[in-house]
């Protein structure tokens, strides 16, 4: 999705002279031992980045390297770009490195080369951890972002008041269990012991865990908590925006920033989250959400409880995340610190 973004960036286009070279992201797990096709496209596409490297000679590489899933597939592209003297920088979106570099030896190895001498764009301070014993030259924090759908579509953004003292509850994610989704049911089981003033929802596709293992778990519950299958673009946005506030309660091992978080901000929803990856740089406890503990439908449970008994805490930490999210995690924001890498990188040099 951020690829997108600076794909798509007038600013970006405007701004540089730039050439794309776009890598679809095929069988991401152990691409070489899948199929001849996957082979086929990592040798297709090492050609046309030679091809582009050899005849326009950039002074910077731009390049999102994946942390672990698709690692050494990417070690081939790494191979084609280190060939030239052009600066690199690495954007991470994920994490997982250092668990691999420590465990590893075949990882170390092969970490140490691909990371050596090249500049890094990670999304926050909170994740350097997982790089920064490594031999870069320098790194960047850029946060993530995403459009605004209520500028774009022209919304007056209002409060949405409970109807009837009823608290509207969306979980959003792909159904993987350790995007919290079980605790979110539990939560909701134990929150319809103390009061019938909620309304949950579920929106998600199917993953680890399928629709009907869902259906089940709600079973008996259907009063409080709604399975609303797959939404994407502005469905998806339309109904969170009905929604009061927004359940993730995420242990996801390579979660680092949470996407769905900046949606529901955007919106003006408070947010109930974990502390994974880079979810604090968005949700403060107590100010604009709260961060409960991992795997603890109870904490959940209670944090929801403080929104039902204090409904005012909505709408003010809604509007401190409609705040923050227009001042920190906008597309232009977004477009302005990416912007001001490539210059420093253009600029300077750091060997």
């Amino acid at each position: 999705m951020m690829n997108n973004y600076v794909y798509n960036s007038s600013f970006i286009r405007g701004k540089y002279n730039v050439s794309f070279v776009l890598l679809n992201s095929f069988s991401l797990k152990n691409p070489f031992l899948n199929s001849l096709g996957n082979i086929l496209n990592v040798i297709k596409y090492s050609g046309i980045i030679f091809y582009r490297l050899i005849t326009l000679r950039p002074r910077l590489i731009y390049f999102t390297i994946s942390p672990v899933n698709a690692f050494f597939r990417d070690l081939v592209y790494v191979f084609v770009i280190k060939i030239f003297k052009s600066k690199v920088v690495y954007h991470l979106h994920g994490k997982g490195i250092k668990e691999k570099y420590d465990r590893s030896n075949i990882y170390h190895f092969f970490y140490e080369w691909a990371y050596r001498n090249v500049y890094v764009i990670a999304l926050s301070e909170k994740l350097k951890y997982d790089f920064e014993y490594l031999r870069i030259n320098k790194y960047y924090i850029v946060p993530n972002a995403i459009p605004d759908y209520i500028k774009k579509n022209k919304i007056e953004l209002k409060s949405v008041k409970n109807k009837n003292g009823v608290l509207k509850i969306v979980f959003l994610s792909n159904l993987i269990l350790s995007k919290g989704i079980l605790d979110f049911i539990d939560a909701i089981k134990l929150l319809s012991n103390e009061t019938s003033k909620f309304q949950a929802y579920i929106i998600g596709n199917e993953s680890e865990i399928t629709a009907s293992v869902i259906n089940k778990k709600i079973e008996g519950y259907e009063e409080f908590i709604q399975f609303i299958g797959p939404l994407y673009n502005n469905k998806k946005l339309k109904f969170i925006q009905k929604c009061n506030l927004l359940v993730f309660p995420t242990y996801y091992k390579t979660e680092t920033w949470g996407l769905v978080i900046l949606e529901a901000m955007q919106l003006g929803l408070p947010v109930i989250t974990t502390d994974e990856g880079a979810t604090t740089d968005m949700i403060e406890d107590g100010v604009n959400g709260y961060i409960v503990n991992k795997k603890d439908p109870e904490d959940i449970k209670d944090k929801l409880l403080k929104f039902i008994n204090q409904p005012s805490l909505i709408d003010e930490m809604g509007k401190i995340n409609r705040e923050k999210y227009l001042n920190k995690f906008s597309i232009d924001t977004f477009e302005n610190n990416l912007s001001q890498v490539f210059d420093n990188l253009l600029k300077h040099n750091y060997e």
